[in-house]
């Protein structure tokens, strides 16, 4: 399943799951390895409901050198994500949480953005080749409980 196809489904289980959800929230897992995850996040309003991609990073390894060239491309993704509206908070052990409110018409292309982006910095960190299509098997393992 291509990064397109997870988004759609993960889009469609977060609708479902929103729907269902007592409490007016409902979250779905795109992707996520032990570097990163992105998710989707949905609340129901009172008008209508909203929806947020959360990215959570790893800014360091626990018990590792500091990896300056890898610190340094985290601090140039941090900058373009806050460009892009994504807030950023600092949160325990080393990992950084960004988040960012975007219309559901405008969700598919936000996360494709991010997945590719998120491809760049981790392949490079890995010394693998950037694959725009976000096909780098070896560092991404999937949640399975679609709904």
């Amino acid at each position: 399943m291509d990064a397109a196809e997870r988004i759609a489904r993960a889009l469609e289980c977060l609708k479902k799951s929103l729907a269902e959800s007592s409490n007016g929230e409902a979250y779905e897992t795109i992707e996520r390895n032990e570097s990163y995850r992105v998710g989707l996040v949905g609340s129901s309003g009172d008008v209508a409901a909203q929806y947020s991609i959360e990215l959570v990073l790893r800014v360091f390894e626990p018990s590792a050198a500091v990896d300056l060239p890898s610190l340094e491309r985290t601090v140039h993704s941090v900058r373009s994500l806050q460009e892009l509206g994504y807030s950023v908070c600092h949160e325990d052990d080393g990992w950084l949480h960004c988040e960012k409110r975007v219309e559901l018409h405008d969700l598919r292309a936000e996360c494709e953005r991010v997945l590719n982006a998120l491809n760049g910095h981790y392949a490079k960190k890995a010394g693998f080749a950037c694959s725009p299509a976000f096909r780098v098997v070896a560092f991404v393992f999937l949640e399975t409980n679609w709904c």
